[in-house]
């Protein structure tokens, strides 16, 4: 192929480390590769869709299609309110790279996000391979309650993955998910395991008020406004 491979500038906030117990953040670690002149492509395509299936672990769509997810941003999440530029910068760039397709809602109202899972004629969640939440917990709430409404929730439970990226004030469930992954806190790791596509199922809990009228679902804990001020202070 006459090619050549350039390794990335060192970088003073990267270093490895041999005890596997000790937790380092990741920090992104690109490399290039240039061709030689060619006018044949087809051998550096080969070896670029065998460097993504080693990168890949799990089964790619038998069709020869792209996985499809579903973005789900909020906007005004956290003191910072950079939901949109953490998904500029870090999150659409790697999965880009991953060979997943991506698709962006940006919430703009109350419970937008809750009923962006309704069913629709077109878009609808169970067309897609997964669903990406960025936020902070709130987002994951309308999220998960507007799935558990549909009639095919069951289903749609079952088949759509479902990844978050922190952009929140405390982003209990994404720190709870990458410290269960054995990984340091953050965007940029969070996204990686996204792109790895690696998943587990957990549990949620289900609460009804004493009239029967309405259900809410819970994916941490389910308590009054008073301990969220609590648990940020």
């Amino acid at each position: 192929l006459g090619l050549q491979t350039y390794r990335p500038r060192p970088r003073p906030d990267y270093k490895r480390t041999p005890d596997k117990k000790e937790k380092l953040p990741r920090v992104e670690h690109p490399r290039s590769f240039r061709l030689a002149p060619s006018e044949d492509l087809q051998a550096a395509n080969q070896m670029l869709t065998s460097l993504k299936q080693l990168a890949t672990p799990y089964t790619l769509p038998k069709d020869g299609r792209l996985f499809r997810y579903l973005v789900l941003i909020n906007p005004k999440s956290g003191a910072k309110g950079n939901a949109e530029s953490i998904f500029e910068k870090i999150v659409q760039p790697m999965l880009e790279k991953a060979g997943i397709d991506l698709e962006v809602c940006v919430t703009s109202y109350a419970n937008h996000g809750k009923d962006r899972m309704a069913k629709q004629e077109q878009n609808d969640i169970s067309t897609y391979d997964g669903l990406i939440l960025m936020g902070g917990d709130g987002i994951i709430h309308e999220a998960l309650n507007g799935i558990m409404e549909r009639e095919d929730s069951k289903t749609i439970r079952s088949s759509l993955k479902l990844g978050v990226v922190g952009c929140g004030s405390c982003n209990g469930y994404a720190t709870s998910l990458t410290h269960a992954s054995n990984e340091v806190y953050g965007p940029l790791t969070e996204t990686f395991l996204i792109a790895k596509g690696q998943s587990s199922a957990v549990d949620v809990s289900m609460y009804e008020t004493t009239d029967a009228t309405k259900k809410y679902i819970s994916f941490l804990s389910y308590s009054y406004a008073m301990i969220s001020d609590i648990d940020i202070d």
